[in-house]
């Protein structure tokens, strides 16, 4: 039951998942994944179909291989990136085809040189994961060239043939890239949008009468993950020079998005005081639905965004806006069925408030895909651009076992030489490259992405020469089975980022059929063959997994230090801010992106761990309890700036500034005294410069609270409606951000506890 279990979890989308934008035939159709898919099977057919017309069938094979080792690194992304990315890919496949496929004739030179290159394209990914495409596409030429290039007559003009695919390819993927470059720009958006109405999802749980707080507390971080990766990519490509209204437009939805992602993280209220007296009420369930009704809303402009049509609401939030206003009424006037004392009937209707806060501006990103603005907010939107670089030093300081990178290298090099060893004693020898490709496929930077690649390679090759027995056996002819080949290709270039399972499937199938269409063969040997060599490439792999592995445990020092960075740098924009002292939130926004980003870096550490040996897990209920702390300390602030923007003239208060000073003041120092516990050299405990209290006449009373300040509320806001309930919200969420950032001190303690080394 269990293995029945894990099958159908590989094969079978979760369209209720992280995934569900791409995986539900709503979208799917509209998604930047077909599309990609599309665009790259194309691309290979095309060239291929090109090259066997104009050249020997062996030099347009070897143009074929040179555009599909091309195509692996045609991933999403501003065109700038992809110009130098397959330029540099197009330079390294051709080098390493040239220089495996010349040393034919001298087989141990050959292995020996297939060895180096592995290790330094192992050493690529020191650049970041837009360097992974081009490691593999650069192994996969190397690989190829053992079989394809080598053993041909003319070396030389085969590798030739090989650089003119790819560079046919390279040419191909910027003209499509430049022409649907405002088309990619929606699709990514809108996953954007889809994910942001995930997080709504989760976030209407909290109000389910049977929620457990910490799990959704878990599951909205996780999602988080999710969120700040597609954010960037939306950030990548939509804030980019304007080309058109179009892309105002686009830019416009993209910010209004932002600020609906924080207000609905402004959102977060103190759940167990609501479940706690209003646990068996309706008012939580029309809190929720309210909730809901604004996650279709969300999906609605997602929709609208992918097709490039202007969006309209699809709900209606008038029923539960009348229960929910009468049941505040009710609580207002004592009438209520439960005594509500006044400091949660104040909890209850500030947060019903910033929902309709959310909603307020979920109405003006619908507004906003009507039309294009006239004007753009003045702000700098190329500091939210990743700016990827090569840093030579990066290389010169990795070179030591210390880093997971040079570990990586080390693993999969020598993964690589007992690959060559065994090759030399097969009994057949026809393809035992593809126990190479194997090892070069499944082997990752960590233990859990080889062991979940490893799975998905396994099943997906031998449903793939399932697929292709019965494929080869009835269908019949050149022309249906270029068709099949061309589908196979897209199915593989559509699903590599969603199911690698269907990838795997549709890889083995595309070359089953390749050979049986050049080399006449594809009987029950060859996919028997293929199975077995596959099964090797897997068994190395897995051995080699635990040779130098790099466990999360042993990074998760330094990105909790990261985290804590990032902490400070949030705290401190974020006090310039709730103070006044500057009016652009651009380095607030900027800041808050990076510690979001920190955030995931450790959860996604966390999920990677769950994937390990037991033996080798430590600290991940504590961990996990330290990343919700440190989420809350992100809403609270949120919420702070929230209640300024309804609420400036509070910013102009004598008292207001002396408290919300020492907030932060000592907010910060706890957090630099959590990362003082969680130091891992020297170096990350050096002292650094805290937030400092000024000197100031002005004192505040004996009991914290603020007093009613002199200025008068402007009229017309509408949260709150008077000043002491200001003041309450006020002292609530400053008291909530003390508590959890006192809390932080003590999670890092116990965190300190489960990763010291035994």
């Amino acid at each position: 039951m269990l293995l029945r279990d894990r099958i159908l979890s590989l094969l079978v989308p979760d369209t209720t998942g992280p995934m569900r934008y791409a995986l539900d035939m709503r979208t799917f159709w509209f998604s930047h994944y077909l599309s990609t898919g599309l665009r790259t099977s194309s691309g290979i057919l095309l060239i291929a179909l090109a090259a066997l017309a104009l050249l020997p069938p062996g030099w347009a094979m070897a143009a074929a291989f040179g555009a599909a080792a091309l195509a692996l690194v045609d991933q999403l992304g501003p065109l700038r990136y992809k110009r130098r990315e397959l330029g540099v890919s197009l330079l390294l496949n051709t080098l390493a085809a040239l220089w495996v496929g010349m040393l034919t004739p001298w087989p141990l030179a050959q292995a020996a040189s297939m060895v180096l290159l592995t290790f330094g394209s192992a050493l690529l990914l020191l650049y970041g994961n837009r360097a992974m495409p081009v490691q593999f596409a650069m192994l996969l030429a190397m690989t190829l060239s053992v079989e394809h290039i080598g053993q041909k007559a003319d070396p030389l003009a085969t590798c030739a043939s090989f650089f003119l695919g790819g560079l046919c390819y390279f040419v191909y993927a910027l003209s499509v890239a430049w022409w649907q470059r405002h088309r990619l720009k929606q699709q990514v958006l809108a996953e954007c949008l889809f994910e942001l109405a995930r997080y709504f999802d989760i976030k209407s749980g909290f109000y389910e009468r049977s929620a457990d707080i910490e799990q959704q507390f878990t599951r909205l971080i996780r999602q988080q993950v999710v969120l700040a990766d597609r954010q960037q990519a939306a950030r990548d490509l939509v804030l980019q020079p304007l080309q058109g209204p179009q892309d105002a437009r686009l830019i416009q939805i993209h910010l209004g998005m932002l600020d609906v992602y924080e207000q609905v993280l402004s959102t977060h209220t103190d759940y167990r005081a609501l479940h706690q007296h209003f646990g068996q009420s309706d008012i939580m369930l029309f809190l929720r639905d309210l909730i809901a009704k604004a996650t279709r809303d969300v999906e609605a402009v997602a929709f609208a965004v992918t097709r490039g049509l202007p969006s309209e609401s699809p709900v209606t939030y008038v029923a539960e806006q009348r229960a929910i206003a009468f049941e505040l009424h009710l609580m207002e006037q004592g009438e209520y069925s439960v005594p509500v004392s006044d400091d949660v009937f104040l909890l209850l209707r500030s947060t019903y408030y910033k929902i309709l806060d959310t909603i307020t501006r979920i109405k003006q990103m619908h507004a906003a895909t009507h039309s294009s603005p006239e004007q753009l907010p003045a702000i700098d939107m190329t500091l939210f651009v990743s700016r990827p670089r090569i840093d030579w030093n990066l290389l010169q300081h990795n070179l030591n076992l210390q880093s997971p990178i040079f570990r990586y290298a080390l693993r999969i090099s020598l993964a690589m030489v007992a690959a060559l060893l065994l090759v030399q004693a097969l009994p057949y020898k026809a393809h035992a490259y593809w126990i190479m490709l194997t090892i070069v496929i499944i082997m990752k930077p960590s233990y859990s992405m080889t062991r979940d690649r490893r799975r998905q390679r396994m099943l997906g090759t031998v449903l793939g020469c399932i697929v292709a027995a019965v494929v080869l056996q009835v269908v019949q002819g050149t022309l249906p089975l270029l068709l099949v080949l061309y589908l196979s290709l897209m199915v593989s270039s559509t699903f590599v980022q969603l199911r690698y399972v269907y990838t795997a499937t549709a890889a083995t199938l595309t070359v089953l059929v390749l050979l049986h269409l050049t080399t006449s063969q594809g009987g029950p040997g060859l996919v028997m063959e293929r199975l077995m060599d596959t099964a090797l490439g897997v068994l190395i792999a897995t051995v080699f997994a635990y040779v130098f592995p790099n466990w999360e445990r042993q990074a998760l020092p330094g990105l909790l230090q990261r985290l804590f960075d990032g902490a400070r740098r949030y705290l401190r924009e974020s006090h310039a801010l709730l103070l006044g002292d500057v009016t652009q939130d651009e380095a607030y926004r900027l800041s808050r992106k990076q510690f979001l980003n920190e955030i995931a870096g450790v959860n996604a550490a966390l999920l990677r761990m769950l994937d390990e040996p037991r033996v080798r897990q430590r600290g991940i209920s504590e961990i996990n309890r330290l990343l919700v702390r440190t989420y809350l300390m992100t809403s609270h602030v949120a919420a702070l700036r929230m209640l300024l923007r309804r609420q400036p003239w509070l910013q102009r208060q004598a008292d207001y500034r002396q408290q919300m000073q020492e907030s932060m003041v000592l907010t910060h120092a706890l957090v630099e005294e959590a990362r003082t516990i969680l130091c891992v050299s020297e170096d990350s405990c050096a002292p650094v410069q805290v937030l400092e209290l000024p000197g100031t006449d002005q004192q505040g009373t004996a009991d914290g609270m603020l007093p009613v300040p002199e200025t008068p509320q402007p009229e017309g806001e509408r949260l709150p409606h008077a000043t002491h309930e200001v003041h309450n919200v006020l002292e609530h969420r400053i008291r909530a951000l003390r508590e959890d950032a006192a809390d932080l001190v003590e999670q890092s303690r116990r965190v300190k506890a489960v990763l010291s080394p035994e």
